[in-house]
């Protein structure tokens, strides 16, 4: 498992409800976004912070993994359940057999639903 790079992580947090936004500044009066002053998260909470929450299992369990029970739960029919435990069992698997760390392990299995949900939209 492969460390993220920065855009798969924004695209990431981004899916689970976090928005990058640019700095707002006082300019002329008024309050401007200024990207050039930075970059801000703004969590679902409404909390802002100048960094994307770290990938660790508590945030993963707390952000990511409602957003692809969600997103199952809404491929679902009447009669026909659409389950995500291949995802969580490609986790389990990559982390007890290979040694991967959990919290890395988890990221991928649900960044594969990222794009399930992103290839629906398209």
């Amino acid at each position: 498992m492969n460390e993220p790079s920065e855009a798969q992580v924004k695209e990431f947090w981004e899916w689970c409800g976090f928005k990058k936004e640019a700095v707002n500044t006082f300019v002329n009066g008024k309050w401007t976004p200024t990207p050039s002053a930075g970059y801000s998260w703004r969590y679902p909470n409404g909390r802002e912070e100048c960094y994307p929450p770290p990938i660790d299992l508590n945030n993963l369990f707390k952000y990511a993994v409602p957003k692809v029970k969600e997103h199952y739960k809404a491929l679902s029919t009447p009669g026909y359940y659409c389950s995500p435990m291949p995802l969580f069992e490609d986790w389990i698997y990559e982390w007890l057999f290979y040694g991967k760390d959990p919290a890395l392990a988890l990221f991928w299995a649900c960044y594969k639903a990222l794009k399930e949900v992103l290839n629906d939209k398209t």
